[in-house]
């Protein structure tokens, strides 16, 4: 049996590897999606079934708050695992909005001395991996690229 040249090009066609990189970057981001939903909805639920938790859940977006996000998450997260361009479009639309909250909520706290709470912190390092993950090329590549693929 002849070895094989660890120079010669893979056995895979360009296409199926590519599709087999493109696959986990886009559906990271719509988990991270649904992440940021449970946190939402931890953020809400916990000052209600816990009143008196040592650990505080901070801001609190209320029950209209926490709907309104998971429907926009639940649409985003389901574009993302379809790896579609619209998915992308408004996962970036509404993760860019979302952030600029978040940057302009540190700013108010970070001016009044208060303290960033444990649910606070959570959604935005989980907001923030959201954004890195959907801004990778990869991904952005696998939502765009619609060839193969039935319209």
């Amino acid at each position: 049996m002849a070895e094989r040249n660890p120079y010669s090009p893979p056995e895979t066609s360009l296409s199926e590897s590519g599709r087999a990189a493109r696959i986990p970057f886009a559906r990271v981001a719509a988990v991270l999606a649904l992440v940021f939903v449970a946190v939402t909805w931890g953020s809400v639920m916990m000052p209600r079934l816990l009143p008196n938790a040592a650990v505080s859940a901070g801001h609190s977006l209320g029950f209209t708050g926490a709907l309104f996000i998971t429907a926009f998450a639940l649409v985003i997260a389901t574009g993302l695992w379809l790896r579609s361009a619209w998915g992308w479009w408004v996962g970036l639309i509404a993760g860019g909005y979302q952030l600029l909250s978040f940057m302009l909520f540190l700013v108010v706290v970070l001016a009044t001395d208060e303290p960033i709470e444990l649910l606070t912190g959570v959604s935005m390092l989980v907001l923030l991996a959201f954004m890195v993950v959907l801004l990778l090329p990869p991904t952005m590549r696998s939502c765009m690229h619609t060839s193969g693929r039935a319209t």
